[in-house]
């Protein structure tokens, strides 16, 4: 119930007679024949069962998708995600390669070095995308009047990343830099927006050897010659005022300006380590997360008599509490583009930021098309089902709302009628902000709490509607909206060019000429499976774009067992040696008696 499509077609063949039983349910529950709900067409499926066959990695294939998307119409395959390739991969039982890959298709990007020397290189990219991408490039050796003559600077953002900042950067902003992805110690720093799911997209990127105010100040100098300024309600940053310096010094202050949560606790922990006795430090740690978590500023003020930027009384309803969403892209980008692998070269670190943001861009297109339950969307559903085994004493007064437990006492109000945003409940039908609530989860997590669940659940009790919707005309296609343009012209723009294509293939067709003339002279019988099943999976690549596919094994494998089948379990090795035994300080929230 509330979870699949009620329309379905079942065939059942008599194994005597031959005849099928076809029962067919035409009704479609809750969408319509849109392009989300739309099978990925047959000879695409086919398409990428060639490649994965040939050894492409699922990366690259959703990669190579991303490239080759139609930037004046929208189809399905152009909606290909990373589980329908592991879908189609399961249906055509393509798990392990039939023999030895020539190139190296397992890296997980595509890695475009123009030059042997890296600094070069990296001229020609910013030569390239100095167009479409790149905002400022200096370079070590230039003359700059703020700037000394050994620093580096590259600032970039494209066009889906600036409609991104006009359309997002003037509600929250995140703002973090990370290391790792060169050998010359040049940071990577990120300008961050939250779109309408929650979900963080990188709005411009900088790699520099500084991270001072003064190449800050140039940072936001760059971004407000392009798009003006940004004037943000909330301003997010790690334990440090280097970004908020510059950014008052282009644009002004902010409404709200907050340091990372979570970057507050482990600067704690750290620092509790120079409190020797291993009792009192663990009271100072309860005592600091007890003020932390206060939500009534009067209070807070008078045991701590100021105001700080970590404390949760002062950053009520601002949407954001942690910089999560930075350190998980420098997490994907480091460990996912880059393989978990020390990088040396620069090119290579700015072309897996470009892939991540390129992908991003995609995933953009793919949620404003087919929507997409993201991991708040999940968490606020979670919650609506742990409400249901909730149980509160629930009083009414003038559309306010008192809820009781054995603990604590929660005030929830209506704000308005209609849901606003994308972040809302299914079953419910609201978003977060319909109601509000004076517990922890609304105030800072920004979600829809278990209280508000709790009271929107029984008021709705008697009032439950089935939303069915019949089916309409298929369709392949659809519109694309100002903002789809924008990215598919962005996700074009920064693929291969046509130079870089028609040297691969002189090169190819070069060593296709060689392998030609080549005699194969005292070669053993293992050396010459290993180069023919080598060449048949270079073949069987390339037979990917051939018209004539007909002798290729389509045949997709019928469902034998449930999806639901639980595994059968493996015997496991276990160890006998004995574990050591941990110095570390384990620290605790206070609970509600020590509160």
């Amino acid at each position: 119930i509330n979870r699949a499509c009620t329309s379905s077609i079942t065939v059942k063949k008599n194994a005597v007679t031959g005849k099928c039983l076809v029962r067919f349910f035409k009704t479609h529950y809750k969408h319509g024949a849109e392009l989300q709900y739309i099978r990925i067409p047959k000879q695409e499926r086919i398409n990428v069962a060639h490649k994965l066959s040939a050894g492409v990695t699922v990366t690259r294939v959703s990669d190579d998708n991303c490239r080759d998307i139609d930037s004046r119409i929208l189809s399905r395959k152009d909606l290909l995600t990373r589980k329908d390739i592991n879908n189609i991969k399961q249906c055509f039982k393509i798990d392990v390669v039939n023999g030895v890959i020539l190139f190296n298709f397992s890296a997980p990007c595509r890695f475009h070095v123009h030059h042997e020397n890296d600094a070069v290189s990296v001229d020609i990219w910013a030569e390239e995308y100095q167009k479409t991408s790149f905002v400022y490039y200096k370079k070590q050796g230039d003359d700059h009047p703020i700037l000394d003559s050994t620093d580096f600077c590259l600032i970039f953002m494209n066009a889906s990343q600036e409609h991104l900042l006009k359309t997002f950067g003037n509600h929250i902003i995140c703002i973090d830099s990370t290391h790792g992805l060169n050998s010359y110690n040049f940071e990577l720093t990120t300008i961050m927006v939250l779109d309408e799911f929650g979900e963080g997209l990188p709005g411009a990127c900088m790699f520099s050897n500084r991270k001072d105010v003064v190449v800050n100040e140039l940072f936001f100098c760059k971004i407000k010659e392009r798009i003006g300024s940004l004037s943000p309600v909330t301003f997010m940053t790690d334990i440090t005022t280097v970004f908020y310096n510059a950014r008052i010094a282009v644009m002004g202050p902010v409404e709200h300006q907050l340091f990372c949560s979570w970057h507050v606790d482990r600067a704690w922990r750290s620092n509790l380590n120079k409190i020797n006795n291993l009792e009192k430090r663990r009271n100072v740690y309860k005592t600091l997360k007890y003020l932390q978590y206060l939500l009534d500023e009067n209070k807070f003020i008078t045991e701590v008599n100021t105001t700080v930027q970590w404390s949760y009384a002062f950053r009520k309803n601002y949407g954001i509490n942690t910089n999560m969403r930075l350190e998980s892209m420098h997490k994907i980008v480091k460990y996912y583009c880059l393989d978990a692998k020390k990088t040396k070269r620069l090119d290579k670190g700015i072309d897996s930021v470009i892939s991540y943001i390129r992908n991003k861009v995609n995933e953009r297109i793919i949620k404003a098309t087919k929507g997409k339950n993201s991991t708040y969307i999940s968490k606020i559903e979670k919650i609506h089902r742990l409400s249901e085994n909730c149980n509160f004493d629930m009083t009414v007064s003038q559309n306010v709302w008192i809820l009781k437990s054995k603990t604590a006492t929660f005030s929830i109000s209506k704000m308005q009628d209609e849901a606003c945003c994308k972040l809302a409940c299914s079953t419910c039908k609201i978003c977060v902000h319909t109601y509000k609530c004076t517990c922890v989860d609304y105030y800072i997590k920004s979600t829809i709490c278990k209280h508000i669940h709790y009271v929107v659940s029984k008021e709705n009790q008697e009032n439950n509607q089935n939303n069915i919707v019949i089916a309409g005309t298929s369709t392949e296609h659809v519109e694309i909206n100002e903002e789809t343009q924008i990215h598919l012209q962005t996700v074009r723009a920064t693929s291969i060019n046509n130079d870089i294509n028609l040297s691969a293939i002189n090169d190819i067709k070069n060593m296709c000429n060689k392998i030609k003339d080549y005699c194969f002279p005292n070669l053993k019988e293992s050396d010459l499976l290993y180069v023919k099943k080598s060449l048949t999976s270079v073949c069987n690549f390339l037979y990917t774009n051939n018209s004539d596919k007909s002798s290729f094994n389509h045949e997709e494998c019928d469902a034998v067992e449930p999806p639901n089948k639980k595994i059968t379990k493996q015997k496991l090795f276990c160890s006998t040696r004995k574990s050591r035994v941990s110095n570390k300080t384990s620290y605790t929230n206070p609970d509600f008696s020590e509160a």
